[in-house]
């Protein structure tokens, strides 16, 4: 869906009814880089909204979502930014939201 503003919104329901919004705040508009201009954000059943909580972050091969666990901590953020965000494994697109909820919703990296 694109908004008015231009900003594009897609979304996904993973598990446990963890709902994903993708967000592009400029829609088409460049650079389309995950962390710069585009975002997973993650709202639970509980109503909170953070970044992605896994079962397991420590085990790179598990990805299952956690519902239980939101909100995260500030260290389970700065985790996955440090997997997801800025880390290697291109399939992972979370990590930068959680990020900047932890620098007050700035854009410090």
């Amino acid at each position: 869906m694109v908004l008015s503003s231009g900003a594009s919104i897609g979304t996904f329901i993973g598990t446990n009814n963890i709902v994903q919004f993708v967000v592009d705040i400029n829609g088409s508009k460049g650079p389309n880089i995950y962390g710069r201009d585009a975002f997973s954000l993650y709202l639970y059943t509980n109503g909170v909204i953070d970044d992605l909580a896994l079962e397991d972050i420590e085990d790179s091969d598990n990805l299952n979502w956690a519902n239980a666990a939101a909100p995260l901590t500030k260290e389970q953020r700065e985790q996955n930014y440090t997997r997801a965000c800025i880390g290697n494994n291109s399939s992972e697109w979370h990590g930068c939201f959680g990020k900047i909820l932890n620098d007050n919703w700035q854009m410090t990296y």
